[in-house]
């Protein structure tokens, strides 16, 4: 994975773009504290990463969450 310069200048993780997953269930959301090992780690985030080349959208959150637990 690396970052990845737009046009307009903003820097972004993963160069063919990202997924997330966002859980809810009455009322609750289900978050994930990052690894101290990633940009801003120790923060909570919803599950998702960068996505690899050629991805399938179903496992993209689920290997995200693999390689880094």
């Amino acid at each position: 994975m690396s970052w990845v310069r737009l046009p307009d200048g903003t820097v972004r993780w993963g160069r063919h773009g990202a997924a997330g997953l966002l859980l809810t269930a009455r009322g609750h959301v289900l978050l994930a504290c990052r690894s101290s090992r990633v940009d801003h780690g120790g923060t909570w985030a919803y599950l998702g990463g960068a996505r690899l080349y050629g991805a399938a959208r179903p496992r993209l959150v689920l290997t995200t969450e693999r390689r880094t637990a």
